[in-house]
Parts: C-alpha cells; sequence; structure tokens
C-alpha cells in the first residue's frame, strides 16, 4: 500500500483502466461490448472489475473536491486519510491530469502550463461524506 503508482491508464481512445489508488487492484476497465440499440455494431463502455468506493472526500487548496479511488479494503481507506500520504495522493491527482492532456493531445506548453498552476495543490480537509 503506498499511493507511489499511477491510477489511470489512458491511450489515444481515452481511459483505458482505473486501479485502486492505495494498493493498485485493478477496479475497472474499458470493454468493447455489442451496442443495445444498433444490432452488429460494437461500442467502447466501461466495466467495474472489482467493487469501488469513494466515501473519502478531500478538499483541495484551490477549493475543488477530489473522492479518491479505493477498492473496498479498508485498509486503503484507512491509509487515504493519513496526511502522510496527502503528498502521494496529489501526485498521483496530477499525474493523472497529465495524462489526460496527452491523451487529448495538449501541447507541450499546456501540459507546462497546467503543472505550474497545480505545483502548490495541497490537501486542506479529509472526511467521509464532508
Amino acid at each position: 500500500m503506498s499511493f507511489d503508482q499511477p491510477y489511470v491508464d489512458l491511450d489515444s481512445d481515452g481511459l483505458k483502466a482505473v486501479r485502486c489508488m492505495c494498493c493498485n487492484t485493478p477496479v475497472g476497465s474499458r470493454v468493447e461490448r455489442p451496442s443495445q440499440t444498433k444490432p452488429g455494431v460494437n461500442v467502447m463502455s466501461f466495466m467495474k472489475l472489482h467493487s469501488w468506493s469513494q466515501p473519502l472526500k478531500m478538499e483541495l487548496s484551490d477549493g475543488s473536491i477530489f473522492k479518491p479511488i479505493l477498492c473496498k479494503d479498508q485498509k486503503c481507506s484507512d491509509e487515504a486519510v493519513k496526511p502522510e500520504n496527502y503528498e502521494k495522493l496529489i501526485w498521483q491527482i496530477q499525474m493523472g491530469w497529465i495524462e489526460e492532456l496527452k491523451a487529448h493531445l495538449k501541447s507541450t506548453e499546456e501540459i507546462n502550463s497546467h503543472k505550474v498552476r497545480t505545483a502548490g495543490l495541497k490537501v486542506f480537509r479529509c472526511a467521509e461524506g464532508m
């Protein structure tokens, strides 16, 4: 349990997979399935692989609210509320944003501008249901 790894995988089609931010357990991935409205056509959708919860809400220093993606293991929720893990959670959030910007083919200048804007981001408060 470390919060040291990126929690999302993106590719040119967008979101590919999501993992628990704490233990890295896969909790969802993109799948191809038959369309319910167009016979013979396949569509992409997102499927939960394991239960995950978002009972925690983190208020960030810029006033935004973030809900960490955590598996149902109580140990992960317990780790997420520890202040010593806040910096790692912020890193994961920032890496997710950067990967999303790259997936949307944003310029290096736009990505660097975003990095500068979010450089001082901190967790202001963390609680269930805030």
